[in-house]
């Protein structure tokens, strides 16, 4: 592990919501989901969240993150993150191997 790979390393992303990442935007063409609520896209959300993570772990390998999401209101995500070194040579032959399949 990398100097400064401790428990309890914290890092705060700020992110202004566009237009694109609301419910409604998702599937343009559907009126059901024209209808829905403008709020984050729960996928969204997830690449969010592990995006934040993903900027703590840059100077550090193999951490398990507590993550949370807040509106500015109240918590409306709460879960937890596992990055990993991988071999990405493997890792690549492994996924050709399943696309020739």
């Amino acid at each position: 592990m990398k100097p400064g790979l401790r428990a309890g390393i914290e890092h705060e992303k700020r992110f202004v919501v566009p237009e694109s990442k609301l419910v409604p935007a998702l599937y343009p063409e559907s009126p059901e989901f024209s209808e829905m609520p403008r709020v984050l896209v729960t996928g969204f959300l997830v690449g969010l969240l592990e995006w934040a993570c993903i900027e703590a772990l840059k100077p550090r390998t193999r951490l398990r993150f507590e993550v949370q999401a807040h509106d500015g209101v109240e918590l409306i995500s709460r879960g937890t993150h596992e990055r990993c070194v991988i071999d990405s040579v493997r890792f690549d032959a492994k996924i050709k191997m399943k696309l020739a399949a």
